[in-house]
């Protein structure tokens, strides 16, 4: 039985040095699949409206991290 390709990443993508599609090892979102699943579940809003929940999300997540890491300096 065959596996996928051995530069196949997920879902088939290619793996492009472990980084699956982001620009960076330290970016935490995946914005191409992000903006496709919400046009997928929100057909009807038009694409700035897409826009303006991926950059919201981002921004927030980018805070949760640096929180996260503030967090984890004052523990050690």
């Amino acid at each position: 039985m065959a596996g996928p390709p051995p530069n196949a990443g997920v879902a088939g993508e290619p793996r492009d040095a472990g980084l699956l599609g982001r620009e960076t090892k330290g970016e935490v979102v995946l914005v191409s699949r992000l903006r496709a699943a919400l046009e997928r579940l929100n057909p009807a809003l038009p694409p700035e409206a897409i826009s303006a929940a991926v950059d919201e999300l981002t921004r927030r997540l980018s805070v949760l991290r640096r929180l996260s890491g503030a967090v984890n300096l004052n523990t050690n």
